[in-house]
């Protein structure tokens, strides 16, 4: 017989028709399923409601007018019936183990309000191989670490329903950085963590990089702001400096992504002189990020590299892999 916990999963999709009906049987395949799976549809017109007909009887289906992920996250959030909530995008899967592992932490960890983790690239051809440590490893993230980096997406995320309410929910006046908006909000009052175990599987993403430029940067930019106008705490002048140099870095990386090096060492530049102390590992994704991109960067530029193929200027030929696989994975998490 299936296990069922008392969690509800939700499921927000607009035009994912390819990808929804694995998602939701990623959420079906948990070791510990879900007792509540919501799939809240944002006006899609893909034939997103016929893929999700065979498994009617497994979700609850809701179909709402376009508003943004947001306004259908809320609605799954409004619609939950448990107390624990976790969040899954309509591209992304979820590890068979990772509502078992995540729902016993928080099990044992009543002050965690908020549960992330780590994501690893999909379509793969198996799922990762799990090492977990009794207790597992857990790593508190503070207000101030998200307020320049959250470090991991929202289909990763496990939260308590009255932690997330508390704090607003998502604000759908938020684009690209509403996830992180809402983890800041909810650290101010209860413990933000992330378990150091890849237990998402997430996709790069279908729209154009040129798109998701404009949008991390729109939505960066957006969240410094109300950052700043925050009545309750709002950020300092060196914080609000080393969050918008993040976000230099985070553009510099889109760019390069997308074979834009001129313009990505511009980013990578504006980031390190408005920002020149040291930025911590976490919020870099590797050790000393910046100066390693820069080098990479200046190599491919004088040698007309293709993107794919790694520099050699200071880095050797595996590190510049690693830290071009770190850079993608890190967009993701953004």
């Amino acid at each position: 017989m299936t296990k069922l916990a008392p969690i509800t999963a939700v499921i927000p999709t607009y035009n994912a028709a390819r990808f929804v009906v694995q998602a939701v049987e990623s959420v079906l395949a948990q070791t510990t399923v879900p007792s509540q799976v919501i799939v809240v549809d944002d006006g899609s017109s893909d034939g997103t409601a016929d893929c999700l007909a065979p498994c009617r009887g497994c979700i609850q289906y809701i179909r709402q007018p376009n508003l943004g992920v947001s306004a259908a996250r809320n609605r799954g959030l409004s619609e939950a019936r448990n107390e624990i909530v976790a969040f899954l995008d309509a591209d992304d899967v979820w590890h068979p183990q990772k509502i078992e592992i995540q729902a016993e932490v928080l099990r044992h960890r009543s002050d965690i309000g908020l549960l992330g983790a780590r994501s690893f690239e999909w379509p793969a051809a198996e799922f990762p191989a799990l090492s977990v440590q009794t207790p597992p490893q857990l790593e508190a993230i503070t207000w101030r670490q998200l307020v320049t980096c959250s470090g991991f997406s929202t289909s990763t995320v496990v939260a308590r329903r009255k932690a997330l309410i508390d704090a607003g929910a998502f604000d759908p006046g938020m684009r690209r950085a509403e996830d992180r908006d809402l983890y800041i909000r909810v650290a101010k009052s209860s413990i933000v963590a992330k378990l150091d175990l890849p237990l998402t599987g997430a996709r790069a993403g279908a729209e154009t990089l040129s798109r998701q430029m404009a949008t991390m940067r729109d939505g960066g930019e957006r969240l410094l702001a109300k950052l700043r106008n925050d009545p309750d705490r709002p950020i300092g002048w060196l914080l609000w400096r080393k969050a918008a140099s993040c976000l230099d870095y985070n553009c510099a990386n889109t760019c390069e992504i997308a074979g834009h090096r001129v313009k990505a060492l511009g980013y990578l530049l504006k980031s390190m002189a408005g920002y020149p102390w040291f930025l911590d590992r976490r919020a870099m994704g590797t050790s000393f990020g910046r100066p390693k991109r820069f080098l990479v960067l200046l190599s491919r530029l004088l040698r007309r590299m293709p993107p794919e193929s790694p520099g050699r200027a200071g880095l050797e030929d595996g590190e510049a892999d690693a830290l071009d696989s770190s850079m993608r994975r890190r967009m993701v998490a953004v």
